[in-house]
Order: structure tokens, then C-alpha cells, then sequence
């Protein structure tokens, strides 16, 4: 379990937007905070035809789209950008949206970028924010995982965790960097104010108070120590910030929302009863857990229903959406889908694994065959990245899938049998190990095959990877957290 650390961000765009009332109107959902199908939902987009958030297809026929601060369309919006919906649930479960509000977390330029030894995430920082990228969990926008480099001016979407790491879920490189030309912004709470500048993050904002070269007009009162701004601008040589405007966000939430979908990762957990996802406190101790066997903690990303009572989401259901040490990873070819079942078999070297798509799964098409991916898209021989989770029947559910170029095949798992210096049987597929096999421990260090059987366990969770085109040999075999 990770420490626990009180948030200095706040989680901004929840704070500003999780009502019913303050995030904008529009029509054909005709939605109120007094009626009983009304839901306000924040979440990453997982789908379009209508946009898919949390599992819930909203019609957008009437709504009011914002995007960054003005007025947008629906096709402004990307997979992966973290939006909050105001709508009306109809009977069938999809919704009418009234509103949908997009404002990224961060945009800046990319600095100190690092790759994990396994290629797969990628850290950075921004505008003193760390950030994790993820080559399958994040969608990239006019970039790739691979070509992200030092210097690029990029937007950023996602969910804090509890170390104050943004977990990017969406990532779109604008241009290169130009000190004191390219627009940054940057959200958080003032700390050392002074009657021209302050600070965010530890970098220093300079402004106008006089709101002539910056506009002040979304001010309400005279900028303090602890108030949540929203700041747009330039970032000099000398890292400082020139501010074109400041902005105070919204911290006051209604506490009499009826429902509330949200999607984030559990920080600041004490129990069941008291913790927090995107910064809202949550009470879980009644809800229905999914799947059952779903232990929360800090660092496990999950989606809360229930209403807001007194600031407080009094939970009904949590759904695990990722963390935890369960998380399912399969890099393989497909074999065959199913329309009827939602359902994709993956071929491995040895063996195969057959896994199901939903509503909440993330589908993207790197090879740009399509825009966008759906299952019927799929066929046989396809290469596919997917990640997800075993739900109560043991069966994987998928939470992201992206269709790319065929290269090494990856298995991640919990392990369900093994034989010591022989084989590792995950997800009912046996793949064997030899003196040429490479073993790494949690964190990433080689280690012997001796040291490796002797730490290994029914239940701990193991990568292999097997060189394409595969050979049911494991290449390499290493424990994940």
C-alpha cells in the first residue's frame, strides 16, 4: 500500500464541475438536480457515436459542449480526455447529455522524460507536476508513445494518485516549447503571494494586479494563500511564469446531488468508510463491491456511484477499474471474436486466452486502419495490446484495447501454477523457462532463476514475454506490483 499524501492540486476540474448546476446548460436532457434520473459523471472518454463515459453511452443531440474555457463541439473531444457530463438517464441506460466540460489538467513543455526498462510507461515532468505515460493506457494525439520527446509543448488529461503523479490518460503535443511565446496553464493552490506574484507547484507566477496585462475578470476577491487558480500564460528561461490570466476555480460543491458516477484512484484511504478518488471524500461501507473479491486501498483506480450527501459520495457500487496488483496485460494476436458474447481469444505461442469488451473498454487503432475501433473491426491475425481485470467469474474484462503492429508477445497475470525451474502457467497458458530465460525481481533488477522460483507464490503477480514470433519459451519473467 502506498503512503498516503494529503493533495495540494485539489483535483481542480472536480472541484469546479461536479454539480448539476455550474457546468454549463443546454437542452434535450432536461436535467435538474431535484429529478431522480439526473447524474452528473466524471470520467476518462472511452468511446464515440454519442460519447461513452463510465460505462454510460450519452447522446449528445442537445448538449453544450466546453472545451479548455470556450465553447466547443463534440468533435473537439479525444479518447482518454477526462470530461464531466451533466445529464438524464433514460430506461435503457443510456443518457441525454445537457453538458459536456473538458479543461485539461496541465500543458507545458516536457522536461527530464524517462522510460521504464520495459518500454512500456514513460515519466516526466511538467510545469512541476510529475507524469506517468502509458504506452497502451494513455491515448496519444498528434505523437506517439515512442516519439514523445524533451521540449514538446503538450496538453495533458488524467487522475492524480496519491503521490501527486498525474496519471495521464490523454496526451496531445501541440508544437515545440518557445520560451515566453508558447501558452502554458497550470492549476493548484497559491502559496507565497505577493502583491504580484505567487506560487504554484514551486514555480513562481508573476501578474498584474492592476489586470491590465493579465485578465483578472475571473478573480473573485484578492488573490490569497490557499486558493485554487487556474492560471494561463508564458514560461521564460528562468522557469517563472508570466501570467496572462488568473483564475479562481470554483471549490464550492453541491452536496445534494441525487448521482454521481466517478471514475479516479483512491488516495488518503483510512478505510472503507473514509477516502478519497479525484479529491472527493468517499464513503464506501455499504456498497456493492465489483468484482466482490475487490479489496480498495491506495493507489487501485475505480469508478463510485451514489449521491453526494453533506460533500461526502455515499458510495452505492465500486467497481475496480486498475491497480491493486491485479491488472491483467496480454500482447498477442487475435484468433478469433465473438458479436454474440463480446468476446476476443488471443493466440499466445502456447496457448490461449479469450477476453470480453464492454462499454467502459477503450478501443484504439494505432495503425489508423479506422478512426474508430470497434470489435466488428477486428479479425483474425490482427496484433492487439490489451489491459484489464478479472471480474467475479474469473473471466478478463478489458479496460483498454489498442490494435498496432505485431511485436513481442506478453503475458501478465496472477499465477496459477508452476513448476519450479521448469514452467508458469497464467491465465491457463504454460510457457517454460530455460538457462537462457532473464528473471527480474519488483524492481526490475536481474536476478537468478533460483532466487526468482524461490520468491514465487501461487497468486504473485508475473510478466513473460516471449519474442515474436514466439516459441512457448519465456524470454523474460519478471514480478509486477
Amino acid at each position: 500500500m502506498r503512503s498516503s499524501l494529503k493533495p495540494k492540486i485539489l483535483y481542480p476540474l472536480l472541484i469546479s464541475c461536479l454539480t448539476l448546476t455550474a457546468c454549463g446548460g443546454g437542452g434535450g436532457g432536461g436535467s435538474s438536480s431535484t429529478s431522480d434520473s439526473s447524474i452528473t459523471a466524471r470520467g476518462a472518454i472511452t468511446g464515440f457515436g454519442s460519447v461513452y463515459v463510465n460505462g454510460v453511452r450519452y447522446h449528445t443531440n442537445s448538449t453544450e459542449f466546453t472545451v479548455d474555457d470556450s465553447p466547443g463541439a463534440e468533435s473537439d473531444l479525444r479518447l482518454g480526455m477526462v470530461v464531466t457530463v451533466t445529464a438524464t438517464l433514460n430506461d435503457d441506460n443510456t443518457g441525454n447529455a445537457s453538458s459536456i466540460v473538458f479543461d485539461n489538467e496541465l500543458q507545458g513543455p516536457v522536461a527530464n522524460l524517462v522510460s521504464d526498462s520495459d518500454g512500456q510507461t514513460k515519466t516526466f515532468t511538467l510545469l512541476g507536476v510529475s507524469v506517468t505515460v502509458d504506452r497502451v493506457g494513455t491515448s496519444f494525439h498528434d505523437t506517439t508513445f515512442d516519439s514523445l520527446a524533451n521540449g514538446d509543448l503538450v496538453e495533458v488529461s488524467g487522475f492524480y494518485d496519491g503521490s501527486l503523479v498525474l496519471n495521464a490518460t490523454f496526451l496531445e503535443n501541440k508544437e515545440r516549447f518557445t520560451a515566453g511565446v508558447s501558452e502554458i496553464e497550470l492549476k493548484g493552490t497559491v502559496s507565497n503571494s505577493t502583491a504580484e506574484s505567487f506560487q504554484i507547484n514551486g514555480i513562481t507566477i508573476h501578474y498584474d494586479p492592476d489586470g491590465i496585462s493579465t485578465d483578472l475578470s475571473r478573480l473573485t476577491g484578492t488573490l490569497s494563500d490557499g486558493d485554487l487558480v487556474e492560471v494561463k500564460g508564458t514560461l521564460g528561461t528562468n522557469d517563472e511564469i508570466q501570467a496572462t490570466r488568473v483564475a479562481h476555480e470554483d471549490a464550492a460543491l453541491d452536496d445534494s446531488i441525487s448521482k454521481v458516477s466517478l471514475e479516479g484512484i483512491i488516495t488518503d484511504y483510512v478505510d472503507d468508510s473514509n477516502f478519497r478518488i479525484s479529491g472527493r471524500t468517499v464513503d464506501a461501507s455499504t456498497a456493492v463491491f465489483s468484482p466482490a473479491s475487490l479489496t480498495l486501498a491506495n493507489g487501485i483506480k475505480v469508478e463510485a456511484e451514489g449521491p453526494i450527501v453533506e460533500g461526502t459520495l455515499e458510495a452505492l457500487t465500486i467497481e475496480a477499474r486498475g491497480g491493486g496488483g491485479t491488472d491483467i496485460e496480454i500482447d498477442a494476436h487475435v484468433d478469433g471474436v465473438s458479436s454474440e458474447d463480446n468476446s476476443i481469444t488471443l493466440r499466445l505461442s502456447s496457448g490461449s486466452v479469450t477476453v470480453f469488451v464492454d462499454n467502459r473498454t477503450r478501443m484504439e487503432d494505432k495503425t489508423k486502419a479506422v478512426e474508430s475501433l470497434s470489435l466488428t473491426d477486428l479479425a483474425s491475425g490482427d496484433f492487439i495490446e490489451v489491459r484489464g481485470l478479472l471480474d467475479g467469474s474469473s473471466q478478463v474484462v478489458l479496460t483498454e484495447l489498442r490494435r498496432d503492429d505485431a511485436d513481442d508477445l506478453v503475458l501478465q497475470g496472477p499465477v496459477e501454477d508452476f513448476t519450479a525451474n521448469s514452467s508458469i502457467t497464467i491465465l491457463g497458458v504454460t510457457f517454460f523457462t530455460s538457462a537462457s530465460t532473464q528473471f527480474e525481481d519488483i524492481n526490475d533488477s536481474p536476478i537468478s532463476a533460483e532466487s526468482f522460483y524461490n520468491s514465487l507464490s501461487l497468486g504473485s503477480l508475473v510478466k513473460i514475454k516471449d519474442d515474436e514470433p514466439g516459441n512457448g519459451s519465456a524470454d523474460e519473467v519478471e514480478f509486477e506490483d
